[in-house]
């Protein structure tokens, strides 16, 4: 998987060789660990899109970010294709040029019609609010401004991108939820909880480079910024938070046998990917401890 999605990177010239290749790899290590029910040709499709994901968040946080033609052309191009009546047919990668746009539509027109158009209407509305979460967190990067522990917490789970990667548990399951099982107020508890306890994982090892780069966007630093603890008691406190949503999250997925009826496999792999998500951030150590690498 790996190699595929390294030639993949190069092909769409999203990165150098040797950048193709770590992420290429990191890509496939999250996604053997994440979406583990996954079939190969799933997986990498799901490999792929998290190696777009990985490149898209690096260049945000990079000298460019949000300035970026490449990024800005990928952010019109989502806008567009969220107005389309029929999203997934108006994918045409073979039509466009290479870069994050092509990238996108070859995932989505192989995506689109194994999924259904409710589902990518959802994902793409997703996509875009990840894709603002990115950007605002860089306009505070570049205003030296520390967000509020409110707003930092409710953009979270679109600056860590986890409900666009929820939404594609349901492509690795090949079980679809149906727009009234999506909307459900236990399926939208079950996935702010998968998101704030992956995310704040990711905090949790993550926030020394980001000590180190004067980035405010992360829970560690930002409780011992506003709550003014002692950094090894704001870490505890984000350990003590993360067992909580873990132990919320597993009541949340055994709730849904009784209240969401079909969605049990829905429940199961949300709960999977969480703690697969855990794992691999204490796997890919090189992403999280360099200090020139975005989380």
């Amino acid at each position: 998987m790996a190699t595929e999605c390294t030639r993949w990177l190069k092909a769409h010239r999203l990165a150098d060789s040797r950048a193709c290749g770590e992420v290429g790899r990191l890509s496939a290590s999250y996604a053997y660990r994440c979406w583990t029910t996954a079939g190969a040709d799933e997986l990498l499709v799901l490999t792929k899109w998290c190696s777009l994901s990985l490149l898209v968040d690096d260049a945000l946080d990079g000298p460019g970010g949000r300035a970026d033609q490449h990024l800005g052309a990928y952010a019109d191009h989502l806008l567009s294709l969220g107005r389309s009546a029929c999203p997934a047919a108006a994918a045409q990668p073979a039509c466009r040029p290479t870069g994050f746009v092509a990238a996108f539509d070859d995932l989505l027109a192989r995506l689109g019609p194994r999924i259904g158009p409710d589902w990518v209407r959802r994902f793409l509305r997703h996509c875009l609010l990840s894709l603002e979460a990115f950007g605002w967190e860089a306009v505070n990067r570049a205003d030296a401004c520390w967000p509020s522990l409110a707003s930092y917490q409710a953009n979270r789970p679109h600056s860590s991108a986890s409900l666009v990667n929820l939404d594609l548990v349901e492509y690795a399951t090949r079980t679809p939820l149906t727009p009234d099982q999506a909307e459900h107020e236990d399926v939208v508890a079950l996935r702010r909880l998968a998101a704030d306890c992956t995310a704040w994982h990711n905090d949790l090892v993550s926030w020394p480079k980001e000590r180190a780069q004067g980035d405010p966007h992360n829970l560690v630093l930002l409780l011992a910024h506003h709550e003014l603890m002692p950094l090894p008691r704001a870490e505890g406190e984000v350990r003590l938070r993360i067992s909580a949503r873990l132990a919320e999250l597993h009541c949340a997925a055994d709730r849904l046998v009784r209240t969401v009826p079909g969605a049990e496999t829905y429940g199961e792999a949300v709960r999977a990917w969480a703690h697969g998500l855990m794992t691999w951030h204490n796997v890919a150590t090189d992403r999280f401890e360099s200090s020139h690498a975005p989380a």
